[in-house]
């Protein structure tokens, strides 16, 4: 039983920095595609993220900074105008991002993507025929 202990706790050392690497390369991926201009609405709430983290310049991103310091991005703006299926896709897309944050203050921002998404899709909801006396 003493022998299972170190190797489960080498097993979930493993595991976390596979999770890590992993986490580098999504962001990375994300910045890429911005820059490139092929962003999806999970890239553009990454790439935000990515320039509010103290430490941003880490993990292989140092030289896309640059251009994505000099984006205007407003993490809110990425939910408008989103349709129910585009909504679906970023949702999946945030609850990746977050199962693999370990920083606090990011898992915060990934927390709060679940409200603005039920917000658009309310708003959706709204915009659809029948319901403009909800207003």
């Amino acid at each position: 039983m003493s022998n299972k202990r170190p190797a489960e706790a080498q097993e979930a050392a493993w595991v976390a920095d596979e999770d890590r690497f992993f986490l580098q390369q999504s962001k990375k991926k994300a910045a890429v595609r911005v820059k490139a201009g092929r962003a999806q609405p999970i890239d553009m709430l990454a790439v935000a993220l990515i320039v509010m983290e103290p430490d941003s310049h880490a993990g292989g991103l140092e030289e896309e900074m640059e251009y994505l310091q000099s984006l205007s991005l407003d993490p809110e703006a990425v939910f408008e105008d989103l349709s129910e299926s585009e909504l679906q896709v970023l949702e999946k897309g945030v609850e990746g991002f977050e199962a693999l944050e370990t920083s606090r203050a990011n898992l915060e921002f990934w927390g709060v993507c679940p409200v603005l998404l039920a917000r658009q899709n309310k708003a959706n909801a709204d915009r659809l025929p029948g319901n403009e006396s909800h207003h």
